[in-house]
């Protein structure tokens, strides 16, 4: 699930730069990639936070439920924490949390926020170090270089060779290879090997009107539309 939303993420990051030429395709996204690193970067660097910013709001909101967590310790990194009608099982110095929720998003949960203000500790020093700023700023610390456009790219003046024709092993094949529902009487037409047909006189699948077991009840001679549209104009005419 991850690896899809990352994937879903930059896929919709690039959704405007798909729809053109792969070449200025792949420019498009390399220019926001190099816009994006320069961005994220300055962003991080004007802000004294410990945290990145999203993870501090999320951290903010444990804190905000913490006060509704009641901790009672059992040692001083092993607590138990009351929280309404429920009990989990708090390790400060595992960073564990029975509610997993601290095991799987490295953030302290509200049950853990509780015991780190029992003991009188920062709730930002337990978040997971992948979050911190020194690693923000290391994962935006390298830069694309620019690319001018084509106008000033180099002349080449070396002809290009197309890449040499490889000839396989065997007798080289005549004639192409036949569709398994082909008519063989009729190159190239398709037989109507899976169609179903629907029945001209009873409207009913399964076969046509030749095989109807309803066509002696058919009308013998059956009224063209020519017939009506000429009744239909004498009519008028009259």
């Amino acid at each position: 699930m991850i690896t899809s939303n990352l994937l879903e993420t930059f896929n919709g990051y690039i959704i405007n730069a798909r729809t053109k030429h792969l070449i200025y395709m792949l420019e498009d996204i390399r220019t926001a990639l190099m816009q994006r690193l320069v961005v994220k970067r300055v962003e991080m660097e004007a802000s004294s936070a410990k945290l990145c910013p999203r993870i501090q709001a999320k951290l903010e909101k444990e804190k905000k439920l913490a006060a509704n967590c009641t901790p009672i310790p059992s040692i001083n990194t092993i607590f138990q924490v009351n929280y309404h009608l429920d009990s989990v099982s708090v390790d400060l110095e595992v960073k564990s949390c029975t509610c997993r929720k601290w095991d799987l998003t490295g953030i302290p949960c509200c049950h853990a926020v509780a015991s780190i203000f029992f003991c009188r500790g920062d709730a930002e020093d337990f978040v997971d170090p992948m979050y911190t700023r020194e690693n923000y700023l290391r994962s935006y610390a390298g830069s694309i270089p620019p690319l001018v456009s084509e106008r000033h790219w180099p002349l080449v003046t070396s002809p290009l060779i197309p890449p040499p024709i490889k000839v396989g092993p065997g007798r080289p094949r005549i004639y192409r290879r036949k569709d398994p529902h082909e008519n063989p009487k009729k190159p190239g037409r398709l037989t109507k090997h899976g169609v179903e047909m629907t029945c001209t006189i009873c409207k009913l699948k399964g076969h046509n009107k030749k095989t109807c077991p309803n066509k002696d009840k058919a009308p013998s001679h059956p009224l063209h539309k020519k017939a009506n549209t000429s009744d239909a104009s004498t009519q008028h005419g009259a």
